[in-house]
């Protein structure tokens, strides 16, 4: 358990709203962004705000192959505000577009 599992908890059942913020989550562990900055480096080697990115596009790609939703549908769905921000994002991540992908894996 504790400050930084119950950080990590909030912020893995709650990635997928767009207003969801670092302060926010520390918030929940009553922890400083300090606190939880030393937490996510020592355990995953990356910021809170990547790791949030990082479930945010995984989430993107189970639904990119499982469902029949638009990449902007989509994009709402996993957090992203803006589809063209979650576009550059995913892109920068997988080397295409959501939009490529999702073609390049439609079932027919």
């Amino acid at each position: 358990g504790g400050p930084f599992d119950a950080c990590l908890a909030y912020m893995e059942a709650h990635f997928f709203d767009p207003d969801l913020e670092i302060s926010k989550i520390c918030a929940v562990g009553f922890m400083s962004q300090s606190s939880l900055q030393r937490g996510f480096h020592q355990r995953f080697g990356m910021s809170p705000k990547a790791y949030l990115s990082k479930l945010r596009i995984h989430r993107a790609m189970e639904l990119l192959l499982s469902q029949n939703q638009s990449v902007k549908e989509i994009a709402f769905a996993c957090g992203f505000s803006d589809e063209k921000f979650f576009s550059r994002v995913f892109k920068k991540k997988y080397g295409f577009s959501p939009a490529v992908f999702k073609k390049k894996n439609i079932q027919n």
